[in-house]
């Protein structure tokens, strides 16, 4: 009998220690939580913001740069375009890139046998203009400009007048001195303006 409860005894001992121990086990498995120590550093902003950030910027920073880009070669283009060749064609001996309006009138009146009714000269921010009206003809002559005048009247480039010569008009076009002369005749047409413009310039 005193065996049997020492038995009893021990069985019941093994099952409370089995107990106790699934018991321990589970009073663990809160302190296993995996988000027991979370600090919140990982809700924090990453570094994937900033660098965007930083990418716009330096994109900004390139569109900002480029209209001063275009500018620069805007100037160079310019200052570029200014430089031309005198004109190796010349009106009574003088280059058509700096003769004076009264050598141009002379020479207007003898190749077209005609009378000097009106000259004019005008000077715009670029180009300048020499004209010489005469009865049944005109003559004209567009060149750069010796003194640019910046609030001075806008005219055709050389190249853009040389490319509106109509059916009555006659023209002489100097690309690499940027020089155009234009000769227009009411009553010869086409044949008396390349007759005039054949004796007043020469080249």
């Amino acid at each position: 009998m005193r065996v049997l409860t020492v038995a009893l005894l021990s069985s019941i001992a093994i099952t409370s220690a089995a107990c106790g121990g699934a018991a321990n086990k589970e009073a663990k498995g809160p302190e296993a939580d995996p988000w027991a120590g979370y600090t919140g550093k990982y809700a924090e902003p990453s570094s994937g913001k900033p660098r965007e950030a930083k990418a716009e910027k330096t994109k900004a920073d390139k569109a900002d740069a480029k209209p001063s880009e275009k500018a620069a070669a805007a100037d160079r283009t310019e200052d570029s375009g200014g430089a031309h060749k005198a004109s190796t064609a010349t009106i009574k001996g003088e280059s058509v890139s700096s003769v004076g309006l009264d050598a141009f009138a002379d020479a207007s009146k003898t190749a077209s046998k005609s009378k000097v009714v009106s000259t004019k000269y005008l000077v715009g921010p670029k180009y300048e203009q020499l004209q010489i009206q005469m009865k049944g003809v005109a003559v004209q002559v567009i060149r750069p400009a010796a003194n640019p005048a910046p609030d001075g009247p806008a005219m055709s480039s050389p190249k853009a007048r040389s490319g509106e010569v109509s059916k009555t008009e006659s023209g002489y076009y100097d690309a690499d001195a940027d020089v155009v002369v234009v000769v227009t005749a009411t009553a010869g047409g086409k044949a008396g303006a390349q007759k005039v413009l054949g004796t007043i310039l020469k080249h």
